[in-house]
């Protein structure tokens, strides 16, 4: 059971560098904008307002990890066509 929820987390956070990854620039916010609804969903769900707080900031985390994926993958990408096009005007 442990073995298989790493296998899915593993697995989302390759999903999300593949988005990420992607020309289109807002599939990389699929999975954060999926990770945030849930979190309100917990939220919304608990029964006393500082277990509400807990769990979203809890809630929240791997929105914060899908988040900092999609900036990273991103400002590499932005960075290397920058290079790119220095390359090519040096040409």
């Amino acid at each position: 059971m442990l073995f298989g929820m790493v296998l899915l987390g593993i697995g989302f956070l390759v999903l999300q560098i593949f988005l990420s990854r992607a020309e289109n620039k807002w599939l990389g916010l699929i999975l954060p904008g999926i990770s945030f609804l849930f979190s309100l969903l917990l939220m919304v769900q608990a029964s006393e307002a500082g277990g509400a707080v807990r769990s979203f900031l809890v809630g929240n985390a791997g929105t914060v990890v899908y988040l900092l994926i999609y900036f990273a993958v991103r400002g590499k990408k932005k960075r290397n066509g920058q290079l790119d096009q220095m390359k090519i005007k040096d040409l």
